[in-house]
Protein backbone atom coordinates (compact mmCIF):
# COMPACT_ATOMS: atom_id res chain seq x y z
CA UNK A 1 0.00 0.00 0.00
CA UNK A 2 1.31 3.45 -0.95
CA UNK A 3 1.03 5.82 2.04
CA UNK A 4 1.38 9.56 1.55
CA UNK A 5 2.43 11.96 4.31
CA UNK A 6 4.76 14.79 5.25
CA UNK A 7 8.37 14.14 5.79
CA UNK A 8 10.15 15.58 8.79
CA UNK A 9 11.97 18.05 6.56
CA UNK A 10 8.69 19.31 5.07
CA UNK A 11 7.20 19.81 8.54
CA UNK A 12 10.29 21.70 9.69
CA UNK A 13 10.15 23.94 6.58
CA UNK A 14 6.47 24.75 7.14
CA UNK A 15 7.05 25.53 10.82
CA UNK A 16 10.00 27.75 9.91
CA UNK A 17 7.90 29.68 7.38
CA UNK A 18 5.10 30.19 9.93
CA UNK A 19 7.61 31.38 12.53
CA UNK A 20 9.15 33.78 10.01
CA UNK A 21 5.75 35.24 9.08
CA UNK A 22 4.82 35.59 12.76
CA UNK A 23 8.08 37.41 13.43
CA UNK A 24 7.34 39.84 10.62
CA UNK A 25 3.63 40.41 11.30
CA UNK A 26 3.60 40.55 15.14
CA UNK A 27 5.46 43.90 15.44
CA UNK A 28 3.21 45.39 12.76
CA UNK A 29 0.08 44.23 14.58
CA UNK A 30 1.28 45.65 17.90
CA UNK A 31 2.24 48.89 16.16
CA UNK A 32 -1.29 49.29 14.76
CA UNK A 33 -2.83 48.46 18.16
CA UNK A 34 -0.58 51.05 19.84
CA UNK A 35 -1.48 53.70 17.24
CA UNK A 36 -5.19 52.92 17.67
CA UNK A 37 -4.89 53.31 21.44
CA UNK A 38 -3.12 56.65 21.07
CA UNK A 39 -5.75 57.89 18.60
CA UNK A 40 -8.58 56.88 20.93
CA UNK A 41 -6.93 58.52 23.95
CA UNK A 42 -6.39 61.78 22.07
CA UNK A 43 -10.00 61.72 20.82
CA UNK A 44 -11.31 61.20 24.36
CA UNK A 45 -9.19 64.12 25.60
CA UNK A 46 -10.60 66.36 22.86
CA UNK A 47 -14.15 65.36 23.81
CA UNK A 48 -13.52 66.15 27.48
CA UNK A 49 -12.02 69.53 26.53
CA UNK A 50 -15.07 70.32 24.40
CA UNK A 51 -17.30 69.40 27.35
CA UNK A 52 -15.38 71.86 29.55
CA UNK A 53 -15.99 74.68 27.05
CA UNK A 54 -19.72 73.88 26.88
CA UNK A 55 -19.83 73.77 30.67
CA UNK A 56 -18.29 77.25 30.80
CA UNK A 57 -20.75 78.58 28.23
CA UNK A 58 -23.70 77.53 30.42
CA UNK A 59 -22.41 78.25 33.91
CA UNK A 60 -20.08 81.18 33.34
CA UNK A 61 -17.32 79.41 35.30
CA UNK A 62 -15.06 76.38 35.13
CA UNK A 63 -15.46 73.14 37.11
CA UNK A 64 -12.88 73.91 39.76
CA UNK A 65 -15.24 74.54 42.68
CA UNK A 66 -16.04 71.96 45.34
CA UNK A 67 -19.41 72.03 47.10
CA UNK A 68 -20.50 75.52 48.25
CA UNK A 69 -17.09 77.09 47.60
CA UNK A 70 -16.94 80.55 46.01
CA UNK A 71 -13.20 80.45 45.34
CA UNK A 72 -11.57 77.92 43.09
CA UNK A 73 -10.17 75.08 45.19
CA UNK A 74 -9.85 72.07 42.89
CA UNK A 75 -6.48 71.54 41.21
CA UNK A 76 -7.45 68.75 38.84
CA UNK A 77 -10.36 66.53 37.83
CA UNK A 78 -10.15 62.78 37.25
CA UNK A 79 -12.38 60.32 35.42
CA UNK A 80 -14.63 57.96 37.34
CA UNK A 81 -13.49 54.81 35.52
CA UNK A 82 -10.12 53.06 35.73
CA UNK A 83 -7.24 53.27 38.20
CA UNK A 84 -5.60 56.55 39.20
CA UNK A 85 -2.32 57.17 37.36
CA UNK A 86 0.86 58.21 39.17
CA UNK A 87 2.21 61.75 38.97
CA UNK A 88 5.98 61.84 38.53
CA UNK A 89 8.75 64.38 38.12
CA UNK A 90 7.74 68.00 37.54
CA UNK A 91 4.12 66.94 37.11
CA UNK A 92 3.93 65.75 40.72
CA UNK A 93 4.24 69.25 42.15
CA UNK A 94 2.69 71.33 39.37
CA UNK A 95 -0.66 69.53 39.19
CA UNK A 96 -1.52 70.17 42.85
CA UNK A 97 -3.13 67.94 45.45
CA UNK A 98 -6.87 68.72 45.52
CA UNK A 99 -8.94 66.70 43.07
CA UNK A 100 -12.52 65.81 42.26
CA UNK A 101 -14.42 63.42 39.98
CA UNK A 102 -15.21 65.08 36.63
CA UNK A 103 -18.28 62.80 36.37
CA UNK A 104 -20.07 64.90 39.00
CA UNK A 105 -19.32 68.12 37.09
CA UNK A 106 -19.77 67.12 33.44
CA UNK A 107 -22.20 64.19 33.50
CA UNK A 108 -24.58 64.28 36.50
CA UNK A 109 -24.01 67.53 38.42
CA UNK A 110 -24.31 65.49 41.59
CA UNK A 111 -23.89 62.03 43.03
CA UNK A 112 -26.48 59.63 41.54
CA UNK A 113 -25.94 57.26 44.49
CA UNK A 114 -27.31 59.87 46.88
CA UNK A 115 -31.00 60.67 47.32
CA UNK A 116 -30.38 64.34 46.62
CA UNK A 117 -28.02 65.62 43.95
CA UNK A 118 -25.55 68.36 44.80
CA UNK A 119 -26.61 71.11 42.43
CA UNK A 120 -23.40 73.10 42.68
CA UNK A 121 -23.86 74.91 39.38
CA UNK A 122 -27.60 75.65 39.45
CA UNK A 123 -27.30 78.86 41.47
CA UNK A 124 -28.51 81.96 39.66
CA UNK A 125 -26.15 84.88 39.27
CA UNK A 126 -26.36 87.47 42.01
CA UNK A 127 -24.48 90.67 42.65
CA UNK A 128 -20.93 89.65 43.32
CA UNK A 129 -21.70 86.05 42.31
CA UNK A 130 -19.55 84.06 39.94
CA UNK A 131 -22.14 82.22 37.85
CA UNK A 132 -24.14 83.68 34.99
CA UNK A 133 -26.32 80.70 34.04
CA UNK A 134 -27.07 77.18 35.18
CA UNK A 135 -25.73 73.72 34.57
CA UNK A 136 -27.39 72.34 31.44
CA UNK A 137 -25.64 69.02 30.91
CA UNK A 138 -24.79 66.28 30.65
CA UNK A 139 -21.87 67.56 28.63
CA UNK A 140 -20.56 64.02 28.18
CA UNK A 141 -22.64 60.82 28.01
CA UNK A 142 -20.08 59.17 30.31
CA UNK A 143 -16.41 59.42 31.25
CA UNK A 144 -14.55 56.31 30.17
CA UNK A 145 -11.12 55.11 31.22
CA UNK A 146 -8.21 55.39 28.82
CA UNK A 147 -7.11 52.47 26.60
CA UNK A 148 -4.78 51.24 29.36
CA UNK A 149 -7.60 51.20 31.97
CA UNK A 150 -6.47 54.36 33.83
CA UNK A 151 -8.31 57.60 34.58
CA UNK A 152 -8.08 60.70 32.43
CA UNK A 153 -6.99 63.80 34.36
CA UNK A 154 -7.61 67.50 33.67
CA UNK A 155 -5.61 70.35 35.25
CA UNK A 156 -8.64 72.61 35.78
CA UNK A 157 -6.88 74.58 38.52
CA UNK A 158 -5.00 76.40 35.76
CA UNK A 159 -8.29 77.99 34.68
CA UNK A 160 -8.27 79.95 37.94
CA UNK A 161 -5.01 81.76 37.37
CA UNK A 162 -4.96 81.73 33.59
CA UNK A 163 -2.45 80.50 31.05
CA UNK A 164 -0.15 83.51 31.43
CA UNK A 165 -0.27 83.89 35.20
CA UNK A 166 2.68 83.04 37.41
CA UNK A 167 0.82 82.88 40.71
CA UNK A 168 1.32 79.20 41.50
CA UNK A 169 4.06 77.78 39.33
CA UNK A 170 6.26 80.79 38.57
CA UNK A 171 5.75 80.12 34.87
CA UNK A 172 3.05 79.68 32.24
CA UNK A 173 0.24 77.31 33.20
CA UNK A 174 -1.99 75.33 30.85
CA UNK A 175 -5.17 73.32 31.15
CA UNK A 176 -4.24 69.81 30.06
CA UNK A 177 -6.54 66.83 29.58
CA UNK A 178 -4.22 63.83 29.72
CA UNK A 179 -3.97 60.09 29.51
CA UNK A 180 -0.88 58.84 31.32
CA UNK A 181 -0.19 56.47 28.43
CA UNK A 182 1.11 52.91 28.62
CA UNK A 183 3.47 53.60 31.56
CA UNK A 184 0.54 54.80 33.77
CA UNK A 185 2.50 57.88 34.89
CA UNK A 186 1.57 61.53 34.25
CA UNK A 187 4.85 63.29 33.50
CA UNK A 188 3.64 66.46 31.75
CA UNK A 189 3.73 69.51 34.08
CA UNK A 190 0.97 72.07 33.58
CA UNK A 191 3.45 74.66 32.34
CA UNK A 192 4.54 72.43 29.44
CA UNK A 193 3.44 73.33 25.92
CA UNK A 194 3.86 69.74 24.69
CA UNK A 195 3.24 66.39 26.33
CA UNK A 196 6.22 64.68 27.96
CA UNK A 197 7.37 61.08 27.53
CA UNK A 198 4.44 58.83 26.55
CA UNK A 199 1.65 61.05 27.94
CA UNK A 200 -1.17 61.61 25.46
CA UNK A 201 -3.31 64.70 25.76
CA UNK A 202 -4.94 67.84 24.52
CA UNK A 203 -4.25 71.37 25.72
CA UNK A 204 -7.54 73.23 26.27
CA UNK A 205 -5.86 76.54 27.20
Amino acid sequence: MNKKGFTLIEVVVVVAIIALLAGILTPLIFKYIDEANQTRALGDCRNISTALLLFHKDTGTWPYFSQYQTEADIDYLYGNMGDMPRFEGDAQSSWGNTSDDMYFHLVTNGNPDQNTYIYRYKRAATEGGFMSHGWNGPYLPYVTDDPWAYKYVVSVGAFDYGPSSQQKTGTRSNVWCLSAGPDFAVQTPIWATETHFDDIGYRTM
